[in-house]
C-alpha cells in the first residue's frame, strides 16, 4: 500500500455551545480519481496511511478515545464512514484508515458495501499492518436498516447484514430513517432488541429520529432503550430541540455531515474564523472544534477533494 504524507491542523477556537455528543462526517463526493480520507479535525491526509507516520499515530495522536454509553457499552468517538463509495474504494479507505488508528466503521444496507467493510475490517486483523494485535472486538462497526416493515422482514435483514459484513456479530444497528409508520417504526425496533437478545447485535439505535420519534418510542417501553440517535447536525443546523431531548433522555447524539458537506467552506463566517484562528476552514466548521466534548467520524472522499 502507498504512503500517505500527514499534516498537523490545530485550531484553538472553542467557544460554540455544544449541540451534539457525536459527529459523523459525511464528506463531498468529487469526481477527480482515486481515494483520499480526511479526518477533518486535526489531519489532512492526501494519499494512503502506512508505516512512516504510523507510531505517533497508533499512541493517539488521533485523539480517538472511547465514550461510554448508557448501556455501559461504549465506541470510539472517531469512525470511518462509507457511505457513496464503491466496493473498491470503500476497502481500501478502510484499510488505510486502520492502518491510520481509526477503530470505527459506518456502513449501511443502502451503502451496498457491508460486504467489503467487514472484509477490509478482517484482513486488516489478520495482517502484519495490524502491529498493536488487534481483536474483532477492537474494531466497531456499524450498520443500519434499509427500510422500516414488518418485524419478520427486519429481523431478517438484520440477520442478512451479519451475515453479509461477515464479522460475526454488528456493534452498533441502526433504524436508519422513522419512515414507514408508528407500526413499523416499533416492529422494526423490536427485530433490533432481538437481534440485541440473540448476540448479532451490541449495541441498538435510531437515525434520522425526530423528537416525536423517540418519544413514540419511549413511550412503547422497550425492552432496550435506543443508545444512539444519528442525525445531521452542524453550525449551521444545530437542532437543539432533538439534541436536547436526546441529553434528557441519554441518548448519544451521532451527527453526520457537520462539515456541511463541504458546501459552506467559502462561507465568510467560517473564512474568518479559520483565519482568526490559523485553522482550515474544514476545521472551522467542525463542531468537534467548537465543542470539545463532540465526536467525529469522517468520511474517506475521492482524491482532490476539499472535504
Amino acid at each position: 500500500m502507498p504512503s500517505m504524507s500527514m499534516q498537523h491542523v490545530t485550531c484553538q477556537h472553542r467557544g460554540c455551545s455544544s449541540t451534539a455528543s457525536h459527529i459523523i462526517i459525511y464528506a463531498a463526493q468529487q469526481n477527480t480519481g482515486g481515494t483520499q480520507i480526511w479526518h477533518q479535525t486535526r489531519f489532512h491526509w492526501s494519499r494512503a496511511i502506512r508505516s512512516g507516520a504510523s507510531a505517533s499515530m497508533r499512541s493517539g495522536v488521533l485523539g480517538i478515545d472511547n465514550l461510554q454509553l448508557a448501556n455501559g457499552l461504549s465506541m470510539p468517538t472517531i469512525h470511518l464512514g462509507v457511505y457513496l463509495t464503491s466496493g473498491k474504494e470503500t476497502y481500501q479507505a478502510i484499510r488505510w484508515a486502520l492502518e491510520a488508528g481509526y477503530r470505527g466503521v459506518d456502513s449501511a444496507q443502502m451503502y451496498h458495501n457491508e460486504k467489503e467493510s467487514g472484509k477490509a475490517i478482517l484482513d486488516f486483523l489478520s495482517s502484519d499492518d495490524n502491529v498493536d494485535s488487534l481483536k474483532r472486538e477492537d474494531i466497531h462497526f456499524t450498520s443500519k436498516l434499509a427500510s422500516n416493515s414488518s418485524y419478520d422482514i427486519a429481523r431478517k435483514a438484520i440477520k442478512q447484514s451479519v451475515k453479509e459484513c461477515g464479522l460475526g456479530y454488528i456493534d452498533l444497528f441502526l433504524l436508519h430513517s422513522p419512515y414507514g409508520g408508528k407500526n413499523a417504526r416499533l416492529e422494526s425496533w423490536r427485530a433490533v432488541e432481538d437481534a440485541i437478545n440473540d448476540g448479532e447485535v451490541k449495541i441498538g439505535g435510531v437515525s434520522n429520529y425526530g423528537v416525536k420519534h423517540l418519544q413514540e418510542l419511549i413511550d412503547s417501553k422497550p425492552r432496550i432503550a435506543p443508545a444512539v440517535n444519528q442525525i445531521e447536525v452542524h453550525p449551521f443546523n444545530t437542532r437543539t430541540d432533538i439534541t436536547s431531548f436526546c441529553q434528557q433522555n441519554n441518548i448519544v447524539v451521532e451527527a453526520y455531515a457537520p462539515l456541511v458537506r463541504a458546501l459552506r467552506m467559502k462561507h465568510p463566517t467560517i473564512v474568518a474564523l479559520s483565519k482568526k484562528y490559523s485553522c482550515t476552514p474544514g476545521t472551522a466548521t467542525d463542531p468537534m472544534e467548537l465543542a470539545a466534548w463532540l465526536r467525529a467520524t469522517a468520511q474517506e472522499c475521492k482524491e482532490g477533494a476539499h472535504c
